[in-house]
């Protein structure tokens, strides 16, 4: 058995499942639809777009898992749609993380240097695409540099200053033939960028704000970072080709694909690994409260913790355990539990710790034992 863990994991099993199945290019299709741009237009809050790709002008995909980008890094994963009806077939660069982006624009980044997070992931792919792009629309007639495959290259070979103070002088690719081939085919494609974060759907109008930070950041990044190129316009903006894909959307829909029970089962796995958003009142939740006072015991004190507070629970022989619930990434709220001082954390489905209430429960060791903790060791 195959066991998909972590970030890397969760997404393998997802562009896995869609490929062993017997209609990839219809799940395909069906899952980029569920992106919703970040882009918003001034004035009142409307809600988010969802894309739209119409299947029957999409003849087929490649997919290139982790394909290297050289200087410009590695995207999770790079879809080309093949349309051909349409003239221009589209690459979809895809970053995948377990966290939120909202924790990217919490953060105080320099934005004229380099930093590991899924904007100037995001970043760096739309810089990557327009020297991918540079000659071929330079010449207003394409054809010549469509069949001269040296030239074509020839910005991305000699490299460009991204970033306003980089580390690397310049970002360039190397002389791989695989890195060469995809940047030619990439260089051919309109192009869009997918957020793929444990951020809520942005769809609706109260996530408005959210899309407008987002879309505000990637503006104000490519802004800091003026190109070194005259580059001529790209076939999208860089904020307005930026996409967000929720991995609570794509879990709800997954649901509902006998093909992505796979992925569902790694997600489920893998829950204690997203970021749960902040965490929320359990008076939210009286038969959770009901439930922790069957196993014996005693409400205590918040304990707080870096990203939020949890509330603790002992019995009358002075174990506890801290208790925090949470909106949660997939279809139901998440219960997280620290069995205080034996170093022991389980994060598991609300309805999954209710279910335990039939057990009959006595005292936290009883609980620790039913959720396979040993209550004696550390």
């Amino acid at each position: 058995m195959i066991r998909s863990y972590g970030e890397r994991g969760v997404a393998n099993a997802l562009f896995e499942s869609i490929t062993a199945s017997d209609e990839p290019v219809r799940l395909l299709c069906a899952l980029l639809q569920r992106c919703v741009s970040v882009h918003y237009p001034r004035g009142d809050p409307t809600p988010g777009q969802r894309l739209e790709l119409n299947p029957k002008y999409v003849d087929g995909f490649e997919i290139y898992i982790e394909p290297s980008l050289s200087d410009f890094g590695a995207p999770d994963v790079v879809l080309i749609a093949h349309t051909p009806a349409l003239g221009l077939d589209t690459a979809y660069f895809i970053e995948a993380k377990m966290g939120t982006f909202k924790q990217s624009l919490d953060t105080a980044e320099d934005l004229q240097k380099n930093a590991s997070s899924i904007l100037h992931e995001l970043f760096l792919k739309a810089r990557f695409h327009a020297l991918a792009r540079h000659e071929l629309l330079r010449d207003p007639e394409h054809q010549q540099l469509l069949d001269d495959e040296d030239k074509r290259l020839e910005a991305l070979h000699k490299g460009s200053q991204i970033y306003k103070h980089d580390a690397k002088d310049l970002r360039r690719i190397g002389d791989d033939e695989m890195v060469l081939g995809l940047a030619q085919r990439l260089g051919q494609c309109a192009y869009r960028l997918v957020a793929l974060t444990a951020d809520p759907p942005l769809t609706g109008i109260e996530p408005f704000e959210t899309r407008k930070r987002i879309f505000d950041k990637l503006v104000e990044i490519d802004a800091e970072n003026p190109h070194t190129l005259d580059l001529p316009e790209a076939t999208c903006d860089f904020a307005e080709a930026a996409l967000h894909l929720s991995w609570k959307d794509v879990y709800a829909w997954a649901q509902g694909e006998a093909s992505m029970k796979r992925l569902v089962k790694s997600m489920r796995r893998n829950l204690s690994k997203f970021d749960h958003g902040p965490s929320m009142a359990l008076d939210r939740e009286p038969e959770l409260t009901r439930f922790l006072e069957s196993c014996g015991l005693k409400r205590g004190k918040a304990r707080t913790h870096p990203k939020d507070y949890r509330l603790t629970w002992s019995d009358t022989e002075g174990a506890v355990v801290a208790v925090g619930l949470y909106p949660g990434v997939l279809d139901e709220r998440t219960i997280v539990l620290n069995y205080v001082g034996k170093r022991r954390e389980r994060t598991l489905a609300l309805s999954s710790l209710l279910a335990l209430s039939k057990r009959s429960p006595a005292g936290i060791r009883s609980l620790c034992q039913q959720l396979e903790w040993p209550a004696d060791q550390g």
